[in-house]
C-alpha cells in the first residue's frame, strides 16, 4: 500500500498545502464484523494503509463505540485521534479526556 500512497501526486500537493485528516469507524469498516466481538481486529491492509497516511502528515481519527484501552489494542496505531465509548471519551495527541 505504501507504494501506491506515493504514486499519487495530488496526496503530496494536498499535503504541502493544508492539513489533511482520515476518520472512520472501526468495527465493520477497518475491521470485519465476527461472531466474537473480542475477537475482532483490524485487519492488516488496513492498518498498513493508515500508518502510510500517518508517515505522510495525514491525521488519522477512529470512532468506536469500544472503551478506548480495546480500541488502541485492536488497532495497534497508538497515535492516532480516538473517539472511543460512544464519543464519550477523546484521545488526541496523546491526551485522553472523558
Amino acid at each position: 500500500m505504501a507504494k501506491q500512497l506515493r504514486d499519487i501526486e495530488p496526496l503530496r500537493s494536498l499535503l504541502a498545502h493544508q492539513p489533511l485528516a482520515v476518520f472512520s469507524d472501526i468495527d465493520g469498516t477497518l475491521a470485519p464484523i465476527v461472531l466474537d466481538p473480542q475477537a475482532a481486529r483490524v485487519t492488516d491492509r488496513a492498518r498498513e494503509a493508515l500508518q502510510d497516511l500517518m508517515s505522510l502528515g495525514v491525521g488519522v481519527g477512529l470512532i468506536t463505540g469500544r472503551d478506548l484501552a480495546k480500541a488502541r489494542e485492536m488497532t495497534g496505531l497508538p497515535d492516532a485521534w480516538y473517539a472511543a465509548n460512544h464519543g464519550l471519551t477523546l484521545s488526541i495527541g496523546g491526551v485522553d479526556e472523558t
